[in-house]
């Protein structure tokens, strides 16, 4: 996670500064998934906050580093949702499945903050028309992954394998597992989540380890 400092880069900010640029990243956030990536201009973002789009250029600089902080502070609460209350002490399996199942249902939980990051990462661009944000930026997400897969490898419950590529699928199968959710209001978020878990986990257990609905 990145530091917070000031605007000009030379001192923590205070508590009512990261307030405010709370209040500023969450009236941006509802605009982009209200109004799409055009339409979310600084001018309906301040008046939604009720201050001046001087003041939101204060706290960010430019509407370019405003919707990449939107990006990467939305993107750090899901995941701090995502990881609450899991039992890191439990084996890598429960941890693996608490993982899959928790990202899905706050992906859904949060329809909202996801389509305004969609609007940012499709949209951003640089003066020679490149994405600003870009997949290499889901590394985080990759490493935490990893780490438990590690952990899985070391105890014996997971098979030898490469972890970065099953990371990667890991993601993709959740980010495909909300859309299709979405798209499938009567189906039964919780049962789909489990059946993913149980096709992940799959993939990666060792010959020796029961069926993937067990946990060590």
């Amino acid at each position: 996670m990145r530091s917070e400092i000031s605007p000009k880069g030379q001192r923590e900010l205070t508590f009512t500064e990261r307030m405010r640029r709370a209040q500023i990243i969450d009236a941006a956030t509802r605009a982009l998934a209200a109004h799409g990536f055009g339409g979310a201009s600084l001018t309906k973002i301040a008046a939604e906050v009720g201050i001046s789009k001087g003041l939101v250029l204060y706290h960010f600089g430019s509407r370019t580093e405003l919707m990449r902080e939107v990006v990467f502070a939305q993107y750090g609460r899901m995941a701090g949702a995502a990881l609450e209350g899991i039992d890191w002490k439990g084996s890598a399996t429960a941890i693996l499945r608490d993982l899959i199942t928790r990202s899905i249902r706050v992906s859904l939980e949060r329809g909202e903050v996801r389509r305004a990051i969609a609007e940012v990462i499709g949209n951003l661009r640089d003066g020679d028309g490149r994405h600003v944000i870009t997949f290499d930026q889901k590394d985080d997400i990759y490493t935490g992954f990893e780490k438990v897969y590690r952990q899985g490898q070391e105890s014996g419950e997971f098979r030898d394998f490469e972890p970065r590529p099953m990371a990667v699928i890991q993601q993709s199968s959740v980010d495909g597992a909300v859309n299709y959710l979405e798209s499938h209001v009567d189906t039964d978020a919780s049962d789909f989540s489990d059946s993913v878990a149980d096709l992940l986990i799959a993939a990666v257990r060792s010959e020796n380890q029961g069926h993937p609905g067990e946990t060590p």
